[in-house]
């Protein structure tokens, strides 16, 4: 029997021609151990994603390196009905102990075309400190 976790993280802002970008993911691990690895952190995401007025599904991952590069990355694949097949690579940058009030909840990002990786849009969004209640309510364990 393994324990592992799962939360869910909503980001909202824009895209550079200030439309709407949220992503509401839910991210965890299925095996508590795994945490305990050297190296990155590595958890699988799923949830929505709103882009350019269309709410969609996305799946992927998300990678925390406070250690190393000091991070935390958002990469997800999703299908957008205009655009066709997306991802989306967000990053939360710089992260030190003194600046974790921003650093944790701002995530720049780009989504690309998934075949060539030719650039759609960039995006800026945040972690909105109203949100932290519903944020650390929505922790679950999970048996496996």
């Amino acid at each position: 029997m393994s324990i592992g976790f799962s939360i869910n993280e909503v980001m909202s802002g824009y895209d550079n021609v200030l439309r709407p970008f949220v992503f509401n993911v839910t991210w965890g691990i299925m095996n508590i151990k795994d945490l305990f690895r050297k190296g990155p952190m590595k958890f699988n995401l799923e949830g929505s994603v709103l882009f350019k007025g269309n709410t969609v599904p996305c799946k992927g991952h998300l990678i925390i390196d406070y250690f190393d590069t000091h991070t935390i990355t958002y990469i997800f694949s999703f299908h957008h009905p205009l655009c066709g097949k997306l991802m989306y690579v967000g990053e939360k940058v710089n992260i030190k102990p003194w600046n974790l009030l921003v650093s944790h909840t701002t995530c720049f990002g780009t989504v690309t075309q998934h075949k060539d990786d030719a650039l759609i849009s960039r995006t800026l969004a945040f972690f909105k400190f109203r949100t932290i209640p519903k944020f650390l309510t929505s922790f679950r364990l999970r048996w496996r």
